[in-house]
């Protein structure tokens, strides 16, 4: 069994500089640490779900605004992100290539940029990113994939707080951004947000609040990556 010190070098792991542990001698290959990516519900809390989980670990938090831009505006990555090591940029070149080539693809040549973006996130690793498919684009071996819910009633009565509408603009607007949310998923990846499978970790915000969710999903993160470090131990004799 390995301790909390071997599943923290694997969570944070390839710390700002890209190089997994034991790769300086080029005898091992290069694996990020892992990247938790936020799905949700309109009106469940998502972004302030996400920001709180980055406090809780000492990480960024990289919503969909900002991975729009650093799509438009790839200068502006150096303001967000460390420079990737060669290993990783290898590493970036082989995802790219694993979505693009599958058969069928991960996701359409049109959202290849997206892609090279979330990959080179997750090569620096260190981040929560909130949106955009992101879950759908990291192999399972470096991403924790969460998605966020609640009931309608729930989220219809935050957005008619935080966006000052009245319920009936409310309900309008969770619906008509959940089916933006959904299409978008269809059209990028082929997938629905309602395939309970692609996820990781289902939480019913709710149920915890805030301060929970953000617990539970940094803990999970530190779950997984003792699980991945336990599996790509040799085994002891």
């Amino acid at each position: 069994m390995t301790n909390d010190r071997g599943a923290m070098n694997t969570l944070h792991r390839p710390v700002l500089h890209g190089y997994a542990p034991g790769e300086s001698d080029g005898s091992e290959p290069f694996v990020p640490g892992i990247t938790i990516a936020v799905s949700r519900q309109t009106g469940s809390r998502g972004r302030a779900i996400a920001q709180r989980t980055a406090e809780l670990l000492g990480w960024q938090s990289i919503d969909q605004d900002t991975l729009e831009c650093m799509i438009q505006h790839p200068e502006y990555c150096s303001t967000i992100e460390e420079s990737p090591s060669p290993a990783a940029l290898e590493w970036i070149e082989e995802q790219v290539a694993r979505i693009h080539q599958g058969d069928p693809p991960i996701c359409h040549q049109e959202f290849l940029p997206l892609a090279q973006v979330v990959l080179g996130l997750s090569a620096v690793g260190n981040c929560v990113i909130l949106g955009r498919g992101a879950g759908f684009l990291l192999p399972t071996d470096v991403r924790l994939h969460v998605r966020l819910i609640a009931p309608e009633r729930d989220r219809i009565a935050y957005i008619s707080e935080v966006e000052r509408l009245s319920l009936q603009e409310a309900e309008r607007f969770v619906s008509e951004r959940d089916d933006a949310r959904s299409s978008f998923l269809e059209q990028a990846f082929g997938k629905a947000s309602t395939d309970v499978s692609s996820y990781d970790l289902i939480l019913n915000v709710p149920e915890f609040g805030l301060e929970g969710c953000a617990t539970l999903i940094a803990s999970a993160a530190k779950a997984k990556a003792e699980h991945i470090l336990e599996h790509s131990l040799p085994p002891q004799r």
